[in-house]
């Protein structure tokens, strides 16, 4: 065993033990190797990103040249090779500039909600509180965790989106289990396998993380009912629209049923 001067572990490895197809490192990954390095995503993801159709009014930021990392809002794009573009207030310049189209992308403004597309944080959607050279931090919806991704791995949405994985063991998300040291079950909107925890919705609508050793079972919800304000039988599957509450006039298709909440 041996540590760089750095302080990092040194090992060997065999071929077959080491994965080299669509690795994905994170921001904070490749900045603690060298944090004063320039990221390129583009080069770091080992992939050419396909060419974006750019028009308009899209706010994008120069990825190379001699104005590398100006942002503004596109003015005019000419014969689909020169683009136009206004920077933003702080570069505290008083004309616009031009670019030559292939080395724009488009970008996110602060505020804009947002789904990731790429990389560990794949899936998780939330709000950009604050930019940092080639990536944004955002504010994620579900776990309200801060995290830091490429901004060429976000895109603008309106849903949720929940990140991780899919599946751990036997468990998969929207699974309804039961909680440790409680006497109720909940939702799993999150499997973080690199945290070893799920993101659980409980019953009284709140979010919480669990240790993924501790959930041992799932709720068997499949043969149960409930009556709703008619006296009419509610089971799984059955569409619903919510009368009363922060939810009202929603309607949506039971997914799971326990202690009397839907």
């Amino acid at each position: 065993m041996a540590f760089d001067t750095e302080g990092y572990l040194v090992r060997d490895y065999v071929l077959q033990a080491v994965d080299f197809v669509d690795v994905r490192p994170t921001v904070t990954e490749i900045g603690a190797f060298d944090p004063r390095a320039k990221i390129d995503p583009r080069r770091l993801h080992g992939l050419e990103r396909p060419k974006e159709k750019l028009q308009v009014g899209d706010y994008v930021a120069a990825i190379d040249g001699e104005q590398v990392g100006v942002r503004g809002v596109i003015t005019s794009i000419t014969g689909g090779k020169v683009v136009t573009v206004k920077p933003d207030k702080e570069y505290q310049l008083t004309g616009e500039l031009t670019f030559a189209y292939e080395i724009l992308q488009k970008r996110q403004k602060l505020g804009d909600h947002v789904k990731v597309t790429a990389g560990a944080h794949k899936g998780a959607s939330g709000l950009i509180v604050a930019q940092k050279g080639d990536s944004v931090i955002i504010n994620t919806d579900i776990s309200k965790e801060v995290i830091t991704v490429f901004s060429s791995d976000v895109v603008e949405c309106n849903e949720v989106g929940y990140g991780g994985t899919n599946r751990h063991g036997k468990f998969q998300l929207k699974d309804l289990v039961k909680l440790p040291g409680m006497m109720q079950a909940g939702v799993l909107l999150r499997i973080q396998d690199g945290e070893g925890t799920f993101v659980v919705l409980t019953p009284d609508n709140a979010v919480t993380t669990v240790k993924i050793r501790d959930v041992h079972h799932k709720q068997n919800d499949r043969d149960l009912s409930v009556f709703d304000r008619n006296k009419t039988h509610v089971s799984l599957g059955d569409l619903v629209k919510v009368n009363e509450g922060m939810h009202r006039d929603i309607t949506a298709t039971v997914e799971h049923l326990y202690n009397n909440t839907l």
